[in-house]
Parts: structure tokens; C-alpha cells; sequence
């Protein structure tokens, strides 16, 4: 696999046009929804080095104590390389470990991203509880999907 660049950025409205479109583009071509990315507090994107290509992305909504990973998105043509796994890794570094009043990271998913999401170490809790408990889980867009969170170890 070629290396990936991954970069932090803050939310979409202060990014250039060019990265803008190029975001909603990918998750467009991901089948997920664009309708609440302008929300989303934060992004990590990823790139081959040398080339202006966008081949990754995940949002982070931040609801203290909790962050929540959105729009997770590979495109099809770097997927099984690990670019997922990675953008999670480093979403979970930043924006749990990295601040001081986040505990957890919160994935809402459809079914067949499971394994995924448990070979990075999220545990699979009880989505009613979720969405009963927060804003972000209890959006529509989440109602068929499972919740999986990884917790900050104490």
C-alpha cells in the first residue's frame, strides 16, 4: 500500500471550495447522507502524498462527553488498504485522547460495518439507550443503525 497522508481540519464552512467539494463528493460517492456535514465540528482527511486526490474522510461531532464519528467514508478504489481503520485510529487519538473533556468516540453504522468496528475496539451498546440519551444518535438519518462506542481507558 502506498503511505496516506492524513490531515486534521476544522469545519467544512472555513474550508477552501476545492476541499469542500471534494468531501461532499466522496460521501456522496459513499451513499451517505451530506445534510448535517456543515454541523460537524471537525474532519480528517486522507490523500495519497503527491496527488490531490481525496481517498478518505470522517467527521467528528463533539457533544461532551462524547464525540461522535460521522460520515466515515473510503473511496472505493483505495478500499481494504487500511484507510478506514486509520482514520479512525487518529480520529480517536485527536478527539478523545487528545481532549480533556471527551470520554468516549460513538459510531452509529449499518449492520455489515460491524466487524470493523470491532476489531478497532468499539463495543456494540444498546442504540435506544443511545438515542435516547443524546441529539446526534437520535437523528433520523441513525434510525437503522447500530451503535458501537470505545471509551477512553481510565
Amino acid at each position: 500500500m502506498k503511505s496516506i497522508d492524513i490531515s486534521k481540519h476544522p469545519p467544512l464552512e472555513t474550508m477552501t471550495p476545492n476541499i469542500e467539494h471534494s468531501v461532499e463528493a466522496l460521501i456522496r460517492l459513499g451513499k451517505l447522507s451530506t445534510e448535517d456535514i456543515a454541523d460537524y465540528d471537525g474532519w480528517l482527511l486522507a490523500y495519497v502524498p503527491g496527488e490531490e486526490t481525496l481517498v478518505g474522510c470522517v467527521g467528528v461531532e463533539l457533544r461532551p462527553p462524547h464525540a461522535y464519528m460521522e460520515s466515515l467514508v473510503v473511496h472505493p478504489d483505495a478500499r481494504r488498504r487500511g484507510i478506514g481503520s486509520e482514520l479512525t485510529k487518529q480520529l480517536f487519538g485527536l478527539y478523545v485522547v487528545g481532549e480533556e473533556d471527551i470520554r468516549d468516540l460513538t459510531a452509529m453504522t449499518l449492520f455489515w460495518n460491524n466487524r470493523f468496528y470491532e476489531a478497532l475496539g468499539f463495543e456494540r451498546i444498546d442504540p435506544r439507550v443511545a438515542k435516547i440519551a443524546d441529539d446526534v444518535a437520535a437523528k433520523e438519518k441513525h434510525r437503522y443503525c447500530t451503535v458501537w462506542r470505545k471509551e477512553l481507558s481510565t
